[in-house]
């Protein structure tokens, strides 16, 4: 894979970009499973509703993904090897 950046200076390593791309990359997919798994639409108007939603959302993400690691401990593995779905 290549990985093209305009981040030149020296500074910024080829390991710590990778890890970089990697910290990123799991941070789309987060991102997916709350928006897909989740339901996070626009149903609400009101600017509070709409945060109360975002909130109530971000709350079961995170119960999941407890559940998640505690799954994990339990049966030595990394957490991410825990499917988000199939937790949920």
């Amino acid at each position: 894979m290549t990985v093209i950046t305009t981040l030149l200076d020296e500074q910024h390593t080829k390991q710590g970009i990778t890890e970089s791309y990697g910290f990123r990359w799991k941070v789309e997919l987060d991102l997916c499973c709350i928006k897909d798994s989740l339901n996070l639409g626009h149903r609400c108007k009101a600017p509070a509703t709409i945060r109360c939603e975002l909130w109530t959302t971000m709350l079961g993400y995170n119960l999941i993904r407890t559940t998640a690691v505690d799954v994990a401990l339990l049966h030595q593995k990394r957490p991410r090897q825990i499917s988000f779905t199939a937790t949920r």
